[in-house]
């Protein structure tokens, strides 16, 4: 939070998805988007579903030039506008595509305009982890150099399929192995992001140095707007912070749920407090352990 009440912190990034059969009016997002331009936020990524979403998320690139860094994240080829509706973005991202899709996309990229970022971002799963590695290696094929290892949408995903999602020691030692046997990832000209803290110890991959973690930033440096236009600390975090239907961005960020929501964040769990990493890891991805259990347990992807 800025020291100017009700202002987002900065820099912050903020997902925003848009689904015209479940979502706020056209007239309400394009509200949305000029207090997110008046809340300096930084960094702003738009997913559009198929169709009508996808003309909507152009008209708010196009309205919302004023954004520091936008990226455009596409589901599948279908959610792109098209280069010319598209202007003005900074990356555009394919997410979660799956196997074979990126092979059949390489006009999107072909006709990319010069100084736009390509990405892929992946989301990391049990019994689907060949397909991740595969759509690494049609993302390298194609001349993709951007791959981020997501965390999951955890808001758009039912309690009992949130398991899937946690890895465990040989799921990562396999994915560690996928990645080893790919050349490409050993140079300085490909860029691998890896969300999840205990993936990205495990994987020890050149270039994957990070020089700090600041813990879980949920409700705070990110911020993520579902489709009917609710407001959540995070994709990760399923705890409803307001409706965009209901009240502006600014009095949602600066209302109690949130604070009360931080304030819990930097509480750990009494097991991380005790726990010689702890310090490290700050109780790494609180979002995982509130959708799977509740703010009194650790992140369930921790070993320990």
């Amino acid at each position: 939070m800025s020291k100017k009440t009700g202002l987002l912190s900065a820099p912050v990034r903020v997902l925003w998805e848009l689904d015209l059969d479940r979502s706020i009016s056209v007239e309400r997002a394009l509200q949305a988007a000029k207090e997110l331009i008046a809340l300096k936020v930084f960094y702003v990524t738009i997913r559009p579903a198929e169709g009508q979403s996808a003309r909507l998320a152009a008209e708010i690139i196009e309205k919302s030039a004023r954004f520091a860094h936008t990226t455009l994240s596409i589901a599948s080829p279908d959610a792109f506008p098209g280069w010319d509706k598209a202007a003005g973005i900074k990356t555009l991202d394919l997410y979660n595509p799956p196997a074979g899709c990126l092979l059949e996309s390489t006009a999107i990229f072909e006709n990319a305009p010069a100084g736009v970022a390509l990405s892929v971002t992946a989301i990391p799963e049990k019994g689907k982890l060949d397909d991740l590695l595969e759509t690494i290696r049609e993302g390298l094929a194609v001349g993709i150099r951007i791959f981020s290892l997501a965390n999951p949408d955890i808001v758009n995903i039912g309690g009992g399929e949130r398991a899937r999602f946690i890895l465990d020691k040989s799921d990562r030692e396999y994915l560690k192995r996928g990645l080893e046997a790919m050349p490409a990832l050993r140079g300085d000209k490909v860029k691998l992001l890896v969300h999840d803290l205990f993936l990205h110890e495990a994987l020890e991959l050149p270039g994957l140095g990070r020089t700090e973690y600041a813990g879980c930033q949920a409700g705070d440096a990110i911020a993520f707007i579902a489709a009917d236009g609710t407001v959540y600390p995070c994709a990760t975090f399923p705890f409803p912070l307001g409706n965009l239907k209901d009240d502006s961005l600014k009095d949602i960020w600066s209302g109690r749920a949130r604070r009360k929501l931080r304030a819990e964040i930097a509480a750990l769990p009494d097991v991380c407090a005790a726990c010689e990493l702890s310090a490290r890891c700050m109780g790494a991805c609180r979002g995982l352990a509130f959708a799977c259990g509740g703010l009194g347990l650790p992140d369930p992807s921790c070993g320990r």
